[in-house]
Protein backbone atom coordinates (compact mmCIF):
# COMPACT_ATOMS: atom_id res chain seq x y z
CA UNK A 1 0.00 0.00 0.00
CA UNK A 2 2.63 2.51 0.78
CA UNK A 3 4.89 1.51 -1.88
CA UNK A 4 2.59 2.74 -4.23
CA UNK A 5 2.04 6.11 -2.63
CA UNK A 6 3.40 9.50 -4.43
CA UNK A 7 6.62 10.21 -2.89
CA UNK A 8 7.93 6.55 -2.21
CA UNK A 9 11.28 5.98 -2.99
CA UNK A 10 12.44 2.41 -1.80
CA UNK A 11 12.36 0.84 1.07
CA UNK A 12 14.55 -2.15 2.69
CA UNK A 13 14.15 -4.35 6.09
CA UNK A 14 16.97 -5.13 8.03
CA UNK A 15 17.05 -7.87 10.88
CA UNK A 16 19.14 -7.65 13.24
CA UNK A 17 21.51 -10.74 13.36
CA UNK A 18 23.85 -9.38 16.46
CA UNK A 19 24.66 -7.07 19.24
CA UNK A 20 22.06 -5.85 21.86
CA UNK A 21 19.85 -3.62 19.95
CA UNK A 22 16.46 -2.97 21.25
CA UNK A 23 14.51 -4.10 18.11
CA UNK A 24 14.74 -7.12 15.54
CA UNK A 25 13.48 -5.52 12.38
CA UNK A 26 14.07 -2.27 11.08
CA UNK A 27 12.32 -1.18 8.05
CA UNK A 28 13.93 1.77 6.27
CA UNK A 29 11.86 4.19 3.46
CA UNK A 30 13.45 7.54 1.99
CA UNK A 31 10.39 9.32 0.81
CA UNK A 32 10.71 12.75 -1.74
CA UNK A 33 9.13 14.76 0.44
CA UNK A 34 8.03 15.47 4.42
CA UNK A 35 4.66 16.01 2.39
CA UNK A 36 4.67 12.88 0.53
CA UNK A 37 5.31 11.24 3.34
CA UNK A 38 2.45 12.86 5.86
CA UNK A 39 0.12 12.24 2.95
CA UNK A 40 1.39 8.17 2.88
CA UNK A 41 0.77 8.26 6.53
CA UNK A 42 -3.07 9.77 6.29
CA UNK A 43 -4.05 7.48 3.40
CA UNK A 44 -2.45 4.23 5.80
CA UNK A 45 -4.83 5.70 8.04
CA UNK A 46 -7.78 5.98 6.30
CA UNK A 47 -7.48 2.39 4.92
CA UNK A 48 -7.28 1.27 8.50
CA UNK A 49 -9.95 3.47 9.65
CA UNK A 50 -12.41 1.71 6.78
CA UNK A 51 -11.77 -1.60 8.55
CA UNK A 52 -12.44 -0.39 11.65
CA UNK A 53 -9.06 -0.35 13.07
CA UNK A 54 -5.84 2.33 13.18
CA UNK A 55 -2.15 1.30 13.22
CA UNK A 56 -1.81 1.61 16.69
CA UNK A 57 -4.52 -0.89 17.57
CA UNK A 58 -3.17 -3.31 14.84
CA UNK A 59 0.58 -3.29 15.97
CA UNK A 60 -1.00 -4.17 19.42
CA UNK A 61 -3.42 -7.09 18.09
CA UNK A 62 -0.35 -8.48 16.67
CA UNK A 63 2.22 -8.24 19.28
CA UNK A 64 4.23 -5.83 17.79
CA UNK A 65 6.23 -3.11 19.22
CA UNK A 66 6.61 -0.11 17.16
CA UNK A 67 8.83 3.16 16.97
CA UNK A 68 8.16 5.32 14.41
CA UNK A 69 9.60 8.07 13.30
CA UNK A 70 10.87 10.63 10.33
CA UNK A 71 14.53 11.19 10.22
CA UNK A 72 16.34 13.19 7.71
CA UNK A 73 20.03 12.59 6.47
CA UNK A 74 22.69 14.08 7.26
CA UNK A 75 25.95 12.04 5.87
CA UNK A 76 25.36 9.50 2.94
CA UNK A 77 28.76 7.19 2.63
Amino acid sequence: MLTKQPGFVKGAVYRQTGGPGRFNVVNIAPWESAEAFDAARKALAEVYAAKGSTPVAEHARLGVEADHSACTEIVSY
